[in-house]
């Protein structure tokens, strides 16, 4: 795959730069997987031949170096950090909690179908399933799912998940943005910042 999947670039947000360029186990990123940083790490999730032999990386950001790898849960697709964890979408219906210190497992957590990509809110992480077009929210303190949430009448063969500014944001197949109340775990209307990356576009979207 070349540097393009092979190096995890630092970039410094004061000026712009690439400040390291961190080469990463063969055969490199697992596309659209996603990063996660932890209280002392920034994670990648490394492709394998099979869904058995995927790894999770993690750099040092003292020292920009490769610190420790893992064996990844089967069949692993996103990662996030948040709560103390290192938390692992799969897609056989599934977050696994994991030790980011050794790569233990500290709980499985059941989702929708097609569990993927993640983001980390206040109190919850939270979870689009793409096959069933739900978000699953999951208490960090139960380790389950407190709510599922509707967000797309179908399923979404791609999309991406966002917390900020008082709602959950998810990019569906059908609406270019759907909004979730954390409060009532229901949707609700509002505004988004989209990048088109196919386009090279910034969109700023109204959901009502």
């Amino acid at each position: 795959t070349g540097d393009l999947f092979a190096t995890l670039v630092r970039i410094d947000t004061a000026s712009g730069t690439a400040t390291a360029r961190i080469p990463l186990p063969e055969p490199g990123l697992r596309p659209e997987s996603s990063l996660a940083v932890t209280d002392d790490a920034v994670w990648a999730l490394v492709d394998a031949d099979t869904a058995d032999d995927r790894l999770l990386v993690a750099v040092d950001p003292a020292t920009n170096t490769v610190r420790d790898t893992f064996p990844a849960p089967r069949a692993a697709e996103a990662l996030r950090g948040g709560f103390g964890s290192l938390w692992v979408a799969t897609s056989q219906q599934s977050v696994v909690r994991m030790d980011p210190t050794d790569g233990s497992t500290e709980a499985t957590v059941e989702t929708g179908f097609g569990s993927r990509f993640m983001a980390v809110g206040d109190d919850a992480v939270w979870v689009m399933n793409q096959d069933d077009g739900t978000v699953s929210r999951i208490d960090p303190e139960t380790d389950s799912v407190a709510a599922a949430v509707q967000a797309s009448e179908g399923r979404i063969p791609g999309g991406d998940i966002a917390v900020g500014d008082g709602a959950v944001w998810v990019r569906t197949e059908s609406e270019l943005a759907t909004a979730v109340d954390p409060e009532t775990n229901e949707v609700t209307d509002g505004a988004v910042w989209l990048t088109a990356h196919d386009d090279f576009v910034i969109q700023r979207v109204p959901t009502g």
